[in-house]
């Protein structure tokens, strides 16, 4: 293809989709949604080409500045192509119409810089292990306190076999972008290990992950206090299913999880059970549809705010979800989703989420392509502070943009967003976007 590098041993180099991001920057919470076939395997340990990821996001942030994906431009291995090293770097002009999310905030306009590199080992044929940093600095023109430092670090490691496979990641993240449950920009700290594994053979197939997390708030906010805020997690689910009719597979999820806030004062700790059977089925070549149903079950060492009108130390909600994917070729796609769950409560031990997430791109050209991604969700809080209703929160976010590719190692994209958050209680705010971005990785 013209403009495209050759491999050392022959064959094209294929073009990396800049946007590749948009696939689950908005997916539902179970993995299972995200998953692009029914095995749960994990990507291949050597993809070629294999893109450099620019920017890391938080699932806490009501909306983000998607990862920016890059084929490197250049070879920088050794021992063989045993071991990569890519350095990467961004450079981005925007505009933020609300950078401090108050209801008449004055927009304002950023500069953003980011650098890092990722480096990667490939240990045999069936092992692979990556660690990636990145340093990013944003700086307001005239608000004051909004400028932000940040970054994140990262480690991954694959192993598999013909039946078996193990992931073990760790991840840390700097950020201060609006939370989704209270909308307030604090900044925090994030942590995240997790150890999966599983093993499919013919007709059936099991996994099973463990996940520990910690969030660090580092300010407060109008009603927000960063210590009563803190906490840490754990959580562990199974998986079991069985391949089918034609084209379809029926499986089984089991899991459970603990939370515990730093000050249990302020809130309350809990434990979780969930429980759903899923359905996913390929009507079509480049078709499918997912579609879950169960039940997550939860109970608080008190209700909310110890009130015992607020009722909600035991709290059961359905969980229900549809997915529905179509590619029609090998760079465009559309992508909807809805379901229910039970998530992070405003002012209340958690909230009933209804969502609804779109995300679609469009292959213009060879090099160019136009993207389109948006969420929409209801968030009720299960409890009530002394003297006030139930928080009740609505969520909008929406980003459309367009990515062009100017050779490996070089892209550039432009992002127009808008994001709505309206609230009973706590703040409401309307938050206009708009980016240009150039990003490099070698």
């Amino acid at each position: 293809m013209k403009g495209r590098r050759k491999k050392e041993e022959g064959g094209s180099r294929q073009r990396v989709d800049p946007l590749r991001f948009l696939h689950s920057s908005f997916c539902l919470l179970t993995s299972l949604l995200c998953a692009e076939d029914t095995r749960f395997l994990p990507p291949p340990l050597r993809p070629d080409p294999a893109p450099v990821a620019i920017g890391l996001s938080s699932a806490l942030a009501l909306g983000v500045a998607p990862s920016f994906e890059v084929l490197p431009g250049g070879e920088l291995n050794a021992h063989e192509h045993g071991i990569e090293f890519h350095p990467k770097a961004l450079l981005g002009l925007g505009w933020d119409g609300n950078p401090q999310t108050a209801p008449h905030a004055d927009g304002d306009a950023y500069t953003r810089l980011l650098a890092g590199a990722d480096l990667r080992f490939i240990i045999g044929d069936r092992s692979r292990f990556e660690l990636g940093g990145e340093l990013e600095a944003r700086r307001y023109a005239d608000t004051a306190g909004r400028d932000h430092v940040g970054g994140g670090l990262t480690a991954v490691w694959n192993t598999r076999d013909d039946a078996w496979w193990w992931r073990g990641e760790a991840g840390a993240l700097r950020e201060d972008q609006p939370l989704a449950a209270t909308a307030n920009a604090v900044s925090r700290d994030e942590f995240r290990l997790a150890l999966a594994g599983g093993r499919e053979v013919r007709v059936f197939g099991a996994s099973a992950l463990v996940t520990a997390t910690a969030v660090h708030y580092r300010e407060d906010a109008p009603g927000f206090i960063a210590e009563n805020q803190d906490r840490r997690t754990l959580a562990a689910e199974t998986r079991i299913y069985a391949f089918a009719w034609s084209r379809s597979a029926l499986g089984l999820r089991l899991g459970g999880g603990l939370t515990r806030y730093a000050n249990d004062l302020a809130n309350n700790g809990g434990q979780q059970l969930i429980a759903s059977v899923w359905w996913r089925h390929q009507p079509g070549d480049r078709t499918w549809i997912t579609t879950e149903i169960g039940a997550s079950a939860w109970r608080w060492s008190d209700t909310t705010a110890g009130d015992p009108a607020n009722s909600d130390a035991h709290v059961t909600e359905p969980l229900a979800n549809i997915h529905l994917e179509w590619r029609p070729e090998e760079h465009s796609y559309l992508i909807v989703g809805v379901g229910s769950e039970l998530g992070d409560g405003a002012q209340a031990n958690a909230a009933r989420i209804l969502s609804a997430t779109l995300s679609a791109r469009l292959r213009l050209a060879d090099r160019l392509g136009a993207a389109l991604i948006g969420r929409w969700e209801r968030r009720l809080d299960t409890g009530a502070q002394p003297g006030f209703a139930r928080e009740l929160r609505r969520n909008t976010a929406v980003t459309a943009g367009i990515d062009y590719e100017l050779r490996d190692g070089w892209a550039l994209r432009s992002l127009v967003g808008w994001e709505d958050s309206e609230a009973d209680i706590g703040v409401s705010y309307s938050r206009p976007t708009a980016t240009m971005e150039i990003a490099a990785a070698f």
